[in-house]
């Protein structure tokens, strides 16, 4: 397994940004998914004192002592983590007992304050051209004047034209954003996606104005997405 000393990234149109000082945004660009058989395997690779199975039982051994300590109410401060356990839910008084419908036992953990120092201040990065798989818009036809146009009406079925609008084991998601305001609108009436046609209806109560259309397949720092370069007009 390849090490990995670099974190390459590139830039895309922020679609939330209304201002011309964050109107680009940097995406981290995935390399590998690891699983705990390939950490080991990375682990195996730094130290060949230890075999396999003694890598397999400190893991094993680790994950019971944190699953006991937590469960035990104790909060866990390693050089990796935090953990602890924490209740949500109100209760009516203070003779009132804990109720699985009303309230959840919450695991909170996150990563040590050091160590996410250490990563941020080791990190090398390397600038990359923008993934080639993110969505592509063109135009857009409207099935109520039969015609391809950007003056469109609230409520309208519509096909999106473009390409890469298609990513396998990811949702495709499409927003229209206020021109001028920053208001996000989705549009949750997506009835057929493919690779270069999405098939939808607009919002019936979605705002007359001016606003931009924009396609985006994954989601969080993965996603990938594009704004048609027309705005579109929705009476």
């Amino acid at each position: 397994m390849n090490k990995m000393s670099t974190v390459s990234y590139y830039l895309c149109e922020n679609p939330l940004s209304t201002s011309d000082e964050n109107a680009y945004m940097a995406r981290v660009k995935n390399a590998l998914t690891l699983d705990q058989d390939d950490l080991i395997e990375v682990m195996l690779g730094k130290n060949t004192t230890v075999t396999r199975q003694d890598i397999v039982v400190v893991l094993d051994l680790l994950k019971e002592s944190i699953k006991e300590q937590v469960l035990a109410g104790n909060t866990l401060l390693t050089d990796i983590f935090k953990a602890r356990v924490s209740i949500k839910g109100g209760f009516t008084d203070y003779s009132d007992e804990f109720d699985s419908d009303r309230h959840k036992v919450c695991v909170n953990m996150n990563a040590a304050t050091e160590f996410k120092k250490d990563l941020a201040y080791s990190a090398k990065l390397d600038r990359i051209k923008e993934n080639n798989n993110a969505p592509m818009l063109k135009q857009v036809y409207s099935y109520a004047t039969k015609s391809y146009t950007t003056e469109l009406s609230a409520g309208g079925l519509i096909t999106i034209k473009g390409g890469y609008f298609y990513s396998d084991g990811e949702e495709t998601s499409v927003y229209l954003k206020k021109d001028g305001v920053g208001d996000i609108v989705p549009i949750t009436m997506i009835h057929t996606v493919s690779d270069s046609n999405i098939l939808c209806n607009l919002p019936n109560d979605v705002e007359a104005g001016d606003y931009k259309l924009y396609v985006s397949h994954g989601e969080g720092d993965d996603a990938k997405g594009d704004y048609l370069k027309s705005m579109i007009t929705i009476s």
